[in-house]
Formats: C-alpha cells, sequence, structure tokens
C-alpha cells in the first residue's frame, strides 16, 4: 500500500490550478494548507496514534487477562504466571505458608492446621524448581514425642496412621490434606514434629515442628431434647459439631425391658436430607436395658446446613424375626444399565435397588444407583459390585445416603469395560418412622 503526503498533493495542485481557480478557491486552499501542520509533527503524531491505539488494545486484553485472572482458580493462575511477559503481570495471590521446610529444591509449606480433640488435619503445597515425580508423601509424626503409630491406636492395622490425600496442581506445584485421628491420647494442646521423608520420588528431608491447640470452631449445642412414644423413649445430650467432626450423645430406653423384641433407633438428617448418622439397638424381650449415654460421631455438617432432623424408628421382629444377611441377590450385568432399563435387585420386605448407570476411568469406576424403599441407609450400604470370580474391587468411595432416595454414587478401583460385574444385595430391615417423634435441632450461625 502506498502512501500520500497530503501537504506536497494540495500545495502541487494549488500550483498546477491557481491561474484557472477562482479567487475564493484558491484562498480556501491557501487556508487549509496553513492550517496543516507539518511533516514532522504528521510523523509525530502518526506515531503517537499508534502508540494510543496499541496501548489501548493492551489495556483491553490486560483489562480481560486480569478479570479472567481474578475469576480463574489457582491452578489456571499458576499456569499462566509459567508463561514468559504475561506470568510477570499477573500477581501472585497464593497464601503464604504458615510454616515452610526446604530441601532438594524443593519447598514443603504447612497451609493450615486444625485440631478438634478428635482428628488432626494439615493442609501442606508442594513447589519444586523442577518437575515433579509424584504426588505421594513418605511422613512420620509425632505427638508430644510419641510416635503417631501409638496416638492413633488401630489395632487392626487397616489404615496408615497418617493419611495423604494429595494432587497435582502443576508440573512444580502440588496441594493436598494430612489427617491423623487421636484415640488413646487427646489432649487439649500438644507439640507436633512433622517429618517428611519423600515427596514423589525425591528422597530429602523436609522437618516441620509445631505447637497446636485445639481449635475453638466448635459449636456446642445442649440439646436436652427428649421424646417418646409407646414404644421407646429417646433422649439427646451434647452436641460438638467441627470443621472436622461431629459428635453427639444419646440414650434410648424401653417402655418395657419384657415387651417383644424390636429394633429402635433413629437417624441425623441434613437439612438437604442427606442420611449423617443412624443408630439403632435391640430392646425387649428380657433384655437388660442400656444405661446412662451414648455416644456416636459423624462427617462434618456440609457448610450452611441450617438445621439437623432428629428421626426415630422401630422395626419389631415378630414371628420373622431380622432378615438373614446371608439370604444375598447377585444379578450379572448381562446389558448396560439406564435409567429406563435399569439391572433391579430386591432388598426383601424394605424395597428394592436400581443401577442406572457405569462410567469407566483411568483411575476408578462409577457405578450410579438409587434405592426405593423404607431403609435408604442400610439399603445403600448392603449393595456392593462383585467380579465374575467372586471377589470385590476395592471401594473408593461411597454414598452419602440421601432420604429423598436421589441417585447415588458407588466408586470402585477402575476395572476393563467389558468385565462382567455382578451386583450384589441383601435384604433389609423394613423400619418404621414415627413422625410424632420427629423433631429438628437448629444449628447456630
Amino acid at each position: 500500500m502506498s502512501y500520500i503526503d497530503p501537504e506536497i498533493a494540495l500545495r502541487r495542485q494549488s500550483t498546477n490550478q491557481s491561474e484557472t481557480l477562482p479567487s475564493l478557491v484558491a484562498l480556501r486552499i491557501e487556508q487549509t494548507l496553513q492550517a496543516l501542520p507539518d511533516s514532522k509533527t504528521m510523523q509525530r503524531r502518526k506515531a503517537l496514534r499508534k502508540w494510543t491505539l496499541s496501548a489501548a488494545s493492551v489495556c483491553i486484553v490486560l483489562g480481560g487477562l486480569f478479570a479472567f485472572v481474578a475469576g480463574a482458580g489457582s491452578d489456571v493462575q499458576s499456569e499462566l504466571r509459567s508463561i514468559p511477559v504475561v506470568g510477570s503481570l499477573i500477581p501472585d495471590s497464593k497464601t503464604k505458608p504458615l510454616q515452610q521446610a526446604s530441601d532438594q529444591g524443593i519447598d514443603f509449606q504447612i497451609m493450615d492446621v486444625i485440631y478438634d480433640g478428635h482428628v488432626l488435619r494439615i493442609d501442606y503445597e508442594i513447589d519444586s524448581d523442577r518437575d515433579l515425580s509424584g504426588k505421594n508423601l513418605e511422613v512420620n509424626m509425632k505427638i508430644d514425642g510419641v510416635a503417631i503409630e501409638k496416638i492413633v491406636h488401630d489395632k487392626g492395622g487397616n489404615q496408615p496412621p497418617v493419611i495423604v490425600d494429595g494432587e497435582q496442581v502443576t508440573s512444580r506445584r502440588s496441594r493436598g490434606i494430612l489427617t491423623t485421628s487421636f484415640a488413646a491420647y487427646r489432649p487439649s494442646s500438644f507439640r507436633m514434629d512433622l517429618e517428611v521423608t519423600r515427596i514423589g520420588s525425591q528422597d530429602g528431608k523436609w522437618v516441620i515442628s509445631r505447637n497446636i491447640a485445639k481449635t475453638d470452631r466448635i459449636i456446642v449445642i445442649e440439646s436436652g431434647k427428649r421424646v417418646e412414644n409407646g414404644l421407646f423413649s429417646l433422649e439427646l445430650g451434647r452436641f460438638a459439631l467441627s470443621p472436622l467432626t461431629s459428635e453427639f450423645s444419646y440414650k434410648m430406653t424401653p417402655k418395657d425391658p419384657d415387651m417383644d423384641q424390636m429394633m429402635v433407633g433413629f437417624d441425623v438428617v441434613g437439612d438437604k436430607g442427606q442420611i449423617y448418622s443412624y443408630n439403632s439397638e435391640t430392646v425387649g424381650g428380657g433384655l437388660p436395658a442400656s444405661s446412662g449415654f451414648r455416644s456416636d460421631m459423624f462427617s462434618p455438617l456440609r457448610s450452611g446446613t441450617r438445621y439437623l432432623t432428629i428421626r426415630p424408628f422401630h422395626y419389631v421382629y415378630g414371628d420373622s424375626g431380622l432378615p438373614d444377611p446371608n439370604a444375598i441377590s447377585r444379578v450379572p450385568m448381562d446389558g448396560i444399565p439406564s435409567e429406563r432399563e435399569p439391572i433391579v435387585l430386591p432388598q426383601g420386605k424394605a424395597g428394592r435397588v436400581f443401577v442406572t448407570k457405569i462410567e469407566y476411568f483411568e483411575d476408578q469406576t462409577v457405578i450410579h444407583f438409587k434405592t426405593e424403599g423404607s431403609n435408604p441407609n442400610q439399603q445403600s450400604q448392603y449393595f456392593w459390585v462383585e467380579r465374575e470370580n467372586g471377589t470385590m474391587p476395592d471401594i473408593l468411595g461411597r454414598p452419602v445416603p440421601n432420604i429423598h432416595q436421589e441417585e447415588q454414587m458407588l466408586v470402585i478401583a477402575p476395572v476393563p469395560a467389558d468385565a462382567k460385574l455382578v451386583f450384589a444385595t441383601a435384604p433389609v430391615v423394613p423400619i418404621t418412622y414415627d413422625p410424632d417423634m420427629q423433631f429438628r435441632l437448629e444449628i447456630p450461625r
């Protein structure tokens, strides 16, 4: 593309046509020429205009970038910071760690610590000056100088004393949670010595010592609520709700120890219908009644929970007694289940379970199912999956039962899509709820 200098063109036109143009027109041309800036000024203005347009474009792009970054997660922000030039423009919003230990070019950072008298949770992050070779950790922990293995008091050895749940954020950053439960020793405060001996495949030594006290982020509710019917009474004691656990005490007493044998109990339900706790015991038939309060623990409440509903129930054994747990029903997966054509398993008088979908992933297989019946908690727990040879895949995640009988997910270790799975269940007690005994427990805000 060629460019024409307006000053030269107009002056050339004025010179060539001045003798033939009317004087008024010639005057207007000359006035226009006088009003025009000279060529140097034009060049400066041209450069300024280009710079202004470029700056405006950059502002628009950066404005959009900053708006995007502000709403993006830490994972996206971390990736953007790795881009040359752009990364230097993005402020690092990463929270400063409470403590940090460094070795082998890797920083192990403690971001948050909370202890509620039962459970200790440590939120951590890992930053490396090179690509990490994995997210797994090997850790040792002492509480007031005592090895955590003795504090946890896990005689069965069913789980590690410190549970590590980590995830890779970027190639050079990971984060996770360390969790351990206290049983044999539950002080109000203690000295923790944490030693990480391996991060991914990198051996090293990352040591952090810290004084820890029981959190004050615990909601305590002195219930004192007592309800009864013609069969039994239920009395609730103290509720202690923390970000890590929920604990409460209760007492159930039969009206007559010599009445027909039955099962009495109650469940604790959240305001969205999720069943947090399910408690039952056999009474009557001459059995001695339990004396004093019992305690139970369940998972922390979901954020924003406004109230809990206590729902007492009973089941009279009668002539049939309890369902036979060995009367297992097994249904092989001969086709792909769906909402319209689910795989149906009977669960005795309590109801049925429907398998509606299966999803296969590299690291897990997800079984979608629903229950239909009077005892959704046990109906969910009495559903499992077997391989064709009768062995069971590892269970990675169990569903939280819901009284609305919404779809639930059972997560198992990955299996091939062509594997011949077998779905299994057993008869479940058909319980009867007593609405006259039901009540709410409001959660203070």
